[in-house]
């Protein structure tokens, strides 16, 4: 019992954290170049794949939220109810 609420602290402070470290790291925009573009034997940008830190610290802060969301049992994807409500 002790140890889930400290548990669950835990993933509430990591959770708010990286909301914190978003806000904080979004206009950095740091990227990795994974190929240069090229066009014509000069550098062409929108021709270049890459990947932002940003959006991959988006995504696991996703996984994380869903996480918990399950660990503390307020979603399951069991129960999942659909209606269509007739006028």
């Amino acid at each position: 019992m002790f140890l889930n609420k400290i548990r669950k602290i835990t993933l509430d402070k990591i959770l708010e954290y990286s909301v914190y470290l978003v806000v904080f790291l979004l206009p950095l925009q740091t990227r990795w170049m994974a190929k240069l573009g090229e066009l014509n034997g000069g550098y062409w940008e929108y021709g270049t794949y890459s990947l932002y830190f940003i959006d991959i610290l988006i995504l696991l802060i996703f996984f994380l939220f869903v996480a918990i969301a399950v660990f503390n049992r307020k979603f399951s994807i069991f129960n999942f109810q659909f209606s269509i409500k007739r006028i």
